[in-house]
């Protein structure tokens, strides 16, 4: 389930959005992207930051979770107050796709 929260437009054109990708009973997981000539201009942060208040109003928490090589995210997370609660281990896997030709 991924849910598209808040978006950013200059120009009728998504530059930035935030998003809930997993609900865990309280919990929503925050995630944000941003098309590459529209980053550090400060849209990610206050994207997230107003995806957290209208959380709140729905008695929400937020979690954010991100690679440790994605300094960029974190750095947004910190911005708006999260805090470092756990770091864990998960598995990268890569699957190679082989087109067939049926004809």
């Amino acid at each position: 389930m991924v849910e598209i929260v808040n978006n950013a437009v200059i120009n009728n054109h998504i530059v930035s959005r935030t998003l809930i990708t997993c609900l865990y009973r309280r919990h929503d997981n925050v995630g944000v992207d941003t098309i590459t000539e529209h980053r550090k201009k400060g849209i990610s942060t206050l994207l997230v930051y107003k995806t957290l208040l209208e959380a709140d109003k729905r008695n929400r928490m937020c979690i954010w979770d991100c690679t440790e090589d994605n300094a960029a995210s974190e750095r947004t997370a910190r911005k708006v107050r999260f805090e470092l609660e756990r770091t864990y281990t998960i598995c990268w896997f890569t699957i190679k796709a082989v087109a067939l030709d049926l004809v």
